[in-house]
């Protein structure tokens, strides 16, 4: 519970400022087709049409025969995309292609142009209209400028083209489709206004064809990195990606993890969860939604809950899972109806594992007021939005902190329990106590202090700011952890946005941890913590003022004068003497509520 002068708490969202939105655009080249000689015929001709024009050109970028471009990572958001390619399987058409001399074809090569007219002229059902839509699926890849030309002609004949029962089609159109609408916001609007996207789930509904699923779920994912198309998304999409793909590939809730038979590929599931990993960033109608949609959340907990027993912290679909979790867990407590919080509530007064603790210095009116909250009701079989601060949902955050090696799944668990101890409420307070007293959490934040990654060092050290400001907590924190906030103070004035996010947030827990406790206080002294503290103090930025008010309460203990005094405090008295009015300019609103500025939004999102 946040108290008088304490310096609040922060949240993360994914999505604005951190983790990325993400689109996962690929390009799909042709799978195998199937059928007699009938269909072995049609799919020579078609080979040869295609490779015509690009068997000449020596792509380099072509491997195997599949080249699947990932673009960026998911939503936290992240500001800047981050594109890698990748190799699928080899492909039936490529690799026949290569094994085999190419004909003359007498009607000429295939190009942009011939490809259009034949879509525009010829029937469906036509092996050439197969031909012309790989051709724009090999053209929409290479080049942004095919992705623009195609659009329109193209999306008047998908339409009609993916309600025929014919799965050659259907999955190149899915394909070409999928990579006209990469990095192209006209063409996905476009989509979408054509109601693509309900033909789209009709089909994935529909089809018994893997490489059709999976491009769908592939061409959803990447709509979903338009935050115009969030919304619409949530709307037309959640129920059926859920109920078709979510639910059907975990085995929720019949606890048979994976049900492989049903959704054979992982990489549907894969698209399916970044398409929703996107569409958590939406703002807090669509987290409402998601929370509300029936087996969402115990979906993506049951799964990322097999993943961590089974030891697979960097499968690349629990990243994806939980970055949803982590945007789902923003303004929670905030965000839940008034009266379903009131009964999940169970006063906490005969909780002897709270009302035993003794070795907390302090006895304060706030440790009072503390020790009296009622506490989240942990049930046995939780279900939906329950489980997003469930015990066992905290105690995944924490093994995926220390054993994965993804920074976004670390990140992104770091700020699920960010967000979950952000705030005033019982939640935060209970959570907060599973984190420390039942997980035993604090050693596995402790690492994320010192790892490279500056996102991930900036989203642990405001969990602990978090954390810090629960009373029963602090002695325990300050154990484990207060050698290693010290350490984390800057010996200069951070410049930086987020050097001066992670400097204010060290100050700030370290004032949680002192205020009442003069050995914590000592122990900054005698670690050469406090010239730190007094040379950012001077500056007039959010660490600064952070310093001043660990400054203010640095001089309230009172029988630590003669030691200040020891270190050469009196020569830089001007400078505390500066802190002493920073402090009082910002009675009025830095000591009442010192964080007026209390998110830190993170959305995990992916882009193209």
């Amino acid at each position: 519970m946040a108290v008088h002068g304490d310096p609040g708490y922060i949240r993360t969202v994914l999505g604005q400022q951190g983790l990325e939105e993400q689109d996962s655009s690929t390009l799909a080249l042709p799978s195998r087709l199937s059928g007699g000689r009938a269909e072995a015929q049609k799919s020579l001709r078609i080979q040869q049409q295609i490779q015509q024009t690009l068997a000449r050109k020596n792509r380099s970028s072509l491997v195997n025969g599949g080249l699947h471009r990932a673009s960026s990572v998911p939503e936290y958001v992240y500001k800047d995309a981050v594109e890698t390619d990748f190799i699928s399987r080899p492909s039936f058409a490529t690799s026949y292609c290569q094994s085999h001399q190419v004909r003359r074809n007498p009607e000429g090569e295939m190009n942009l142009e011939r490809a259009v007219n034949i879509l525009q002229m010829e029937s469906p059902l036509s092996s050439r209209v197969l031909a012309a839509i790989v051709f724009i699926q090999h053209e929409s890849f290479q080049r942004a400028e095919a992705r623009r030309k195609v659009s329109n002609n193209f999306l008047s004949f998908f339409r009609f083209s993916i309600l025929l029962a014919y799965k050659e089609v259907q999955r190149a159109a899915c394909g070409a489709l999928r990579n006209l609408v990469y990095e192209n916001n006209d063409n996905k609007l476009e989509v979408s206004e054509q109601k693509g996207i309900l033909i789209l789930l009709r089909l994935l509904q529909q089809t018994r064809d893997v490489e059709t699923k999976k491009q769908i779920t592939g061409l959803l994912w990447n709509l979903s990195s338009n935050d115009q198309l969030k919304n619409v998304l949530i709307r037309e999409t959640l129920e059926p990606l859920t109920k078709t793909v979510l639910i059907p590939y975990t085995g929720w809730p019949d606890r048979d993890y994976p049900k492989s038979s049903i959704i054979p590929d992982p990489d549907i599931f894969y698209n399916a969860t970044g398409c929703l990993r996107n569409m958590s960033s939406a703002g807090p109608e669509g987290r409402k939604k998601m929370r509300e949609c029936d087996g969402l959340i115990d979906s993506l907990v049951y799964y990322i809950q097999g993943t961590t027993a089974d030891r697979k912290p960097d499968d690349k679909a629990t990243e994806n899972c939980v970055c949803i979790l982590h945007n789902l867990s923003y303004q929670l407590e905030a965000e839940l109806p008034g009266n379903y919080t009131e009964k999940l509530y169970v006063p906490k007064r005969d909780d002897p594992s709270v009302n035993n603790i003794g070795c907390f210095g302090t006895r304060s009116r706030n440790a009072k007021q503390q020790q009296d909250m009622p506490l989240p009701e942990e049930k046995s079989n939780p279900r939906g939005v329950e489980k997003l601060w469930h015990s066992t949902l905290i105690r995944i955050y924490l093994s995926l902190i220390a054993e994965s090696t993804r920074n976004f799944t670390q990140e992104a668990s770091l700020g699920a329990l960010q967000n979950l101890t952000a705030g005033s409420g019982p939640m935060p307070f209970g959570v907060a106590h599973i984190i420390v007293k039942k997980a035993n959490g604090l050693p596995n934040i402790r690492s994320m202090l010192h790892v490279s990654n500056i996102s991930i060092r900036k989203t642990a050290v405001s969990l602990l700011r978090n954390l810090s400001r629960n009373t029963l907590l602090q002695n325990e924190i300050a154990r484990v952890l207060l050698p290693d906030l010290i350490a984390m103070l800057p010996d200069y004035i951070p410049t930086s946005d987020v050097d001066n996010e992670i400097a204010a947030s060290v100050c700030y827990a370290l004032y949680n941890l002192i205020q009442n406790n003069s050995s914590n206080a000592r122990l900054l002294l005698n670690n050469d913590g406090i010239s730190k503290v007094m040379n950012i103090s001077t500056s007039d930025n959010k660490s600064g003022r952070a310093a001043s008010i660990l400054l203010y309460s640095l001089w309230s203990h009172a029988d630590l004068h003669s030691a200040y005094k020891r270190v050469s405090w009196q020569t830089r008295w001007e400078s505390f003497e500066n802190a002493l009015q920073t402090l009082a300019y910002f009675s009025g609103s830095l000591l009442k509520n010192p964080h007026s500025d209390q998110f830190n939004q993170s959305l995990f999102h992916l882009k193209t």
